[in-house]
């Protein structure tokens, strides 16, 4: 999934920023967000979690889910 959500960051700079987290460097964090699986993926508008998925997604769902929960 590496290589696609990277391609999309690059595609869509302008709309959205993406972020990678290593868990086991950050247990607070993941459990704080209720992340069980990898890969998981959450985006937040305006500093709040407006989605939280997970698992490997096509890459034309994975951009539909995310500019939707960005309007």
């Amino acid at each position: 999934m590496e290589p696609v959500v990277s391609k999309i960051a690059k595609e869509y700079r302008d709309k959205f920023s993406v972020a990678k987290m290593d868990i086991d460097k950050n247990p607070k964090t993941h459990h704080q967000y209720g992340v069980d699986a990898i890969p998981a993926y959450l985006v937040f508008k305006e500093g709040r979690l407006a989605l939280h998925f997970r698992g490997v997604t096509a890459e034309a769902d994975f951009v539909k889910k995310v500019l939707g929960a960005i309007r």
